[in-house]
């Protein structure tokens, strides 16, 4: 699913980067507003915005952990009450966050 998004994002709808960013903070807001209150949207739809505004920021080989990111943000938030897997799943999201924005090294 990301990587059709991303394709299409990308290739059939060509924004200059300012405005890639700039929408990219705009549904990230969005996004998170949706998760954080339930009634304005769902979980689903927040992170599902959420990532929509991260595939505008970020490179082609780093779609894969946000694939990653997707999935666990939505596993932790269905076992939400769960602490030991809500914690794993924190610990995880963490990690995917980490590896989407870190430089890359040159050689």
């Amino acid at each position: 699913m990301e990587y059709k998004i991303f394709n299409f994002l990308r290739e059939k709808l060509k924004f200059p980067y300012f405005l890639r960013v700039f929408f990219a903070v705009f549904l990230i807001i969005i996004g998170i507003i949706f998760i954080i209150f339930v009634p304005f949207g769902g979980v689903v739809v927040g992170v599902f915005i959420l990532i929509i505004g991260f595939i505008l920021i970020v490179k082609v080989d780093k779609v894969r952990y946000l694939v990653k990111l997707r999935r666990s943000m939505i596993y932790m938030f269905a076992n939400f009450f769960k602490k030991e897997k809500r914690v794993q799943k924190i610990k995880d999201i963490k990690r995917d966050l980490k590896k989407i924005f870190e430089k890359e090294e040159k050689k």
